[in-house]
């Protein structure tokens, strides 16, 4: 069975899934906790470090910001990066995900799809992402999570925790509100259950097992 969580950021949403992976090894479940960002699987994180082992500077690096952002400021290598990172997001859903459910495990995921998509549409909005088939087979093809859990926060409740933080690679406050509200209207879909993370750590985590425990039966 697979549980999903997204969140408004500093939501808590990795302090959550590791108190709930835990209590669930407890009652005798197997778990698996899945953590994906597009494009940076272990796959592909292994496969840009033998390249640049091979052929030194052909990719730039977080480190060498001026030459990634000229990269990145080609079309080509903008939509090549894309299709790269989709296929990877097909792999890791549709393909290890399905397997750990399939194999009687509780899958954790931290991040799903809709954040997947998100995060691409907010890199690369020009590209339409939506239209392209590659984004339909995995709509298609990722499987459903019996639970959809999306942690909401107040605004100013957000600002505070990020200050707490002190998140060394923080977005920009036009993307940190864009991202805010479009996870309140992921909250309010159908399909996903929205729960409110400004209680104590362990008042929501009550919550979230609740809802799970129900789940599984």
């Amino acid at each position: 069975m697979i549980f999903a969580f997204s969140g408004i950021d500093c939501a808590g949403k990795s302090t959550q899934i590791a108190r709930l992976d835990e209590q669930l090894q407890r009652l005798g479940h197997r778990t698996e906790v899945v953590w994906f960002r597009p494009g940076y699987s272990d796959l592909l994180n292994g496969a840009r470090a033998a390249v640049r082992r091979l052929r030194p500077g052909a990719l730039p690096t977080v480190k060498d910001a001026k030459a990634r952002d000229a990269a990145f400021a080609k079309p080509e290598v903008r939509r090549a990066w894309v299709t790269m990172a989709l296929g990877d997001s097909l792999l890791q859903y549709a393909g290890r995900v399905r397997a750990l459910s399939l194999s009687g495990r509780v899958v954790l995921c931290d991040r799903y799809l809709d954040d997947a998509l998100l995060d691409v549409r907010f890199r690369f909005p020009e590209l339409d992402v939506a239209r392209w088939p590659v984004t339909r087979a995995l709509k298609a093809l990722a499987p459903t999570p019996a639970r959809s859990f999306v942690l909401t926060l107040p605004h100013d409740e957000m600002l505070r925790r990020m200050v707490i933080k002190d998140e060394p690679f923080p977005d920009p406050p036009s993307i940190r509100d864009r991202r805010f509200d479009a996870y309140l209207r992921m909250a309010s879909r159908p399909g996903f259950v929205a729960i409110d993370a400004s209680p104590d750590i362990e008042t929501v985590h009550r919550t979230l097992l609740a809802h799970t425990a129900a789940a599984l039966g």
